[in-house]
């Protein structure tokens, strides 16, 4: 079948027309052809089928581009009633997810945000996340990247350099990867059982697909570690169609409208507000047990990566140790040395060769933007029950004072 018969068998499907020859107005009827199809998708209980059965997703990208050209507003961005909560009116993202609806399997749905009971606010930067249903009710959180590509650093390869992440979750197992006419890909399932991974990357843009299903049951036989997730909710072969769609909707994009993240400097003006956050959580006086308060290592001014950090000693006998870091692209794991902590594709996680501290709570909190980490520890010199509440706040602290931050584009004129 050719790709005009395709093309017209699509078109019937969304709109009940008769296919037609192209006009000079075409696109016109993409346009209200696409917003009909959304408008069905807006099905009871918040779901929304995702793709149309028996078509075939290398035509489908194709087309969708030219509906979401079509219904774009005056600044290039379409109606946001039209798209999934996480989306919003930013025409980076609706492109993107323009880009993955065309490859997703035809039975896959998105679980209503309703059922969870949570406001979706869609994140900064072009990044997506989103939870999906497939089939008979495996539900997954399915996240995507789309970033420049950094062809000034050494190639990441997954499969065969997994560096720090050897032996902990985020390491890519039942891995492959290979170059096809200038386009890298890898996937692999990671470490941690339940979470696969997609990597797509050209000299232009750099793709990121990881989806997530629930973890196993404890209580039952585990499988030996390396075995694929027993509940998969997409295979390889489906994460990359998502990864090629979504490189090929960035191709014309410009470098810099997909680039995402926080100035170091702004952390670092900013971090008194967070200091006396900490003051007040502790109910005391704080002394700086660094030379600078914070500590800002910039490694990459371009890119804005590297660490913010400060420790400071309550008087009344509090330890609050606090980073922040930036990666230099979100495709490849940053790891901290001191706290031997690395960001991966399933966010922070603890490497081998931590000390053992007692009267001590410590972790990451929420991601900042799509290269951003924090993590807090919190000590006390004698057991203390309200060291782990104190760490909870110190936590949010931080998050409050970071979240606001990131930007997209990320401008460090």
């Amino acid at each position: 079948m050719t790709e005009p018969t395709l093309r017209d068998l699509f078109k019937k499907t969304l709109t009940g027309e008769p296919a037609h020859p192209v006009v000079a107005d075409e696109d016109v009827s993409r346009g209200r052809a696409r917003k009909q199809r959304m408008r069905r998708n807006r099905i009871a209980g918040g779901v929304a089928v995702l793709a149309v059965a028996g078509l075939g997703a290398a035509v489908l990208p194709a087309v969708f581009d030219d509906d979401r050209d079509t219904v774009a507003s005056g600044d290039g961005a379409g109606d946001p009633a039209d798209y999934p909560p996480q989306i919003g009116a930013d025409p980076v993202k609706q492109r993107m997810w323009d880009a993955i609806e065309s490859a997703l399997p035809a039975d896959v749905e998105v679980a209503s945000s309703e059922e969870s009971g949570n406001e979706v606010v869609p994140a900064t930067g072009p990044s997506i996340d989103v939870t999906l249903a497939r089939g008979s009710g495996v539900s997954f959180d399915l996240a995507v990247t789309l970033e420049p590509a950094r062809t000034d650093l050494p190639e990441y390869r997954p499969c065969t350099e997994p560096g720090q992440l050897e032996g902990t979750p985020g390491q890519w197992l039942n891995c492959e990867e290979g170059d096809d006419g200038g386009v890298y890909r890898a996937a692999g399932d990671l470490n941690d059982l339940h979470t696969s991974a997609v990597l797509v990357e050209d000299d232009h843009a750099s793709v990121t697909v990881h989806w997530t299903v629930p973890p196993l049951d404890v209580s039952g036989d585990q499988p030996a570690p390396g075995t694929p997730p027993a509940a998969s909710a997409l295979d390889h072969a489906e994460g990359e169609a998502i990864g090629d769609a979504v490189l090929e909707a960035g191709a014309d994009l410009e470098s810099a409208d997909l680039t995402s993240g926080v100035e170091l400097a702004a952390v670092a003006d900013a971090w008194p507000e967070l200091t006396n956050a900490v003051k007040e959580v502790v109910g005391a006086e704080l002394t700086l047990v660094n030379t600078e308060d914070p500590v800002v290592d910039l490694q990459d001014a371009e890119h804005q990566a590297g660490i913010v950090r400060a420790d400071y000693v309550s008087d009344n006998g509090f330890e609050v140790e606090i980073w922040f870091w930036q990666q230099p692209r979100v495709s490849e794991p940053m790891c901290v040395k001191l706290i031997t902590q690395c960001s991966s594709v399933m966010g922070v996680l603890e490497v081998p060769g931590g000390a053992l501290m007692v009267n001590s709570v410590s972790g990451p909190g929420a991601p900042v933007g799509m290269r951003g980490n924090t993590w807090v520890r919190v000590a006390s010199m004698y057991p203390d029950e309200r060291v782990e509440a104190i760490f909870g706040d110190v936590l949010q602290a931080v998050d409050d004072l970071l979240a606001p931050q990131v930007q997209s584009p990320l401008d460090v004129g």
